[in-house]
Order: structure tokens, then C-alpha cells, then sequence
């Protein structure tokens, strides 16, 4: 017996966010929210420093991701139990879309960050599983 089969997963990306290493108020370097924007230089804990917030998602969002897949299984029966081999192929048009890029807007206060949006992962490649199974 043959048996056909598909999945399909769409999935809203994701907010990009643009993070700070230091926050008004605070003298610890830590990731929050805000950049510095004027006065960066010198300790943290001076008052002069002026903070832009970044409201999370401030950066507009990762693309949707859509991810068809589909699979084949075929039956058979062997004595008291059943061959069942399958394939099954995920990915099947090969998207290539971008799950996460990198959020960090400051590399260190005041110094922005060359690689802010730029994207540090995608969803995976196609690829296809084999799978045999004898069940009894």
C-alpha cells in the first residue's frame, strides 16, 4: 500500500530589536534597550550621557518563513508483521530565509556595532530522511 503525504509551516518573523551595552541610571555594562547617543566616552556612571530606548521590534521584523514538505511511504506485508519504508523530504523549494540577525547596536558604548541587522541564521537547507521500519 502507498501512502502520500505534505506538511506546510508558515511562521510571522520575528521583531529585531537594536541593543545597548549600558542603560540610563545604572553605572554596569550589561545589554537593556537603550544606546548612547551623546557623551559616550569615559565612566559609566557620569550623568552627562544621553540614551536613546529601542523599543523591542523598533527594527521592523525577519521575513515570514514558509517551509513545504511532503513524503512517500510504501506498506508492505512480510509473515505476521509489515515492511514500511518511507521518505520524506523537508524544505522541499529550498527557502533560504533569514531566522535571526544580529541585534547588538552597540559594540561597546558608543562605538556602533558594523554588523547590527546583518543575519546570523537561516532556516535549515532541504534535506530528506530515509527511514525503514519492520514492525511484527
Amino acid at each position: 500500500a502507498w501512502a502520500l503525504g505534505a506538511t506546510l509551516t508558515a511562521a510571522s518573523g520575528r521583531p529585531i530589536s537594536g541593543l545597548g551595552v549600558a542603560s540610563p541610571g545604572d553605572d554596569t555594562a550589561f545589554y537593556s534597550f537603550y544606546t548612547c547617543i551623546q557623551n559616550c566616552t569615559g565612566d559609566f556612571a557620569q550623568s552627562e550621557r544621553v540614551y536613546e530606548l529601542n523599543r523591542r521590534g523598533a527594527f521592523g521584523r525577519t521575513p515570514w518563513v514558509y517551509d513545504l514538505g511532503a513524503s512517500i511511504t510504501w506498506t508492505h506485508e512480510v509473515g505476521a508483521g509489515n515492511l514500511r519504508a518511507s521518505l520524506a523530504v523537508f524544505n522541499l523549494f529550498n527557502s533560504e530565509r533569514v531566522l535571526q540577525v544580529d541585534e547588538t547596536r552597540e559594540s561597546d558604548i558608543g562605538d556602533r556595532n558594523s554588523n547590527f541587522g546583518n543575519p546570523t541564521g537561516w532556516q535549515a537547507p532541504r534535506f530528506a530522511q530515509l527511514t525503514l521500519a519492520l514492525d511484527f
